[in-house]
């Protein structure tokens, strides 16, 4: 597939998919947010599926096909400018090099320097509130 430039195979996009699992292996070992994890992959597979059909990976806000993507894609983008602002965001490594691969577009506000430079922030942790439009609280 050619996605924003990048081609990216079926045995590079599982590799992708092995090191989120790992991640969340590493930073849930007690399973505790294992449904956060669940919510961003099944959202990070849709992105695929969008990909796949539309050759890039610009998610509109609202994007009427499926209204979840749109905020699930929304809300990458703000946890990307509050891990620029040195805020607290669910965005790990992992998780901006797998957004990446499949060409994710960042918005106006961020630029592909802003994306690559400087070391993981304070903060950073694999799930956030709004992580997964399609978790439920229980409380």
């Amino acid at each position: 597939s050619d996605w924003g430039g990048r081609r990216l195979d079926g045995d590079q996009m599982a590799r992708i998919v092995e090191e989120l699992k790992g991640e969340a292996r590493e930073k849930e070992p007690h399973g505790a947010l294992k449904s956060c994890h669940a919510a961003w992959m099944e959202q990070f597979r849709r992105l695929v599926g969008f990909v796949h059909t539309f050759g890039h990976a610009k998610v509109p806000h609202i994007y009427q096909a499926d209204m979840s993507l749109g905020y699930w894609v929304s809300g990458q983008r703000k946890f990307m400018t509050n891990r620029l602002e040195g805020k607290k965001s669910s965005l790990t490594p992992k998780r901006i090099d797998a957004l990446e691969a499949v060409g994710f577009w960042w918005g106006v506000k961020v630029s592909a320097a802003d994306v690559t430079r400087g070391s993981p922030r304070k903060g950073s942790r694999p799930c956030g509130r709004g992580e997964g439009a399609t978790v439920e609280q229980s409380g």
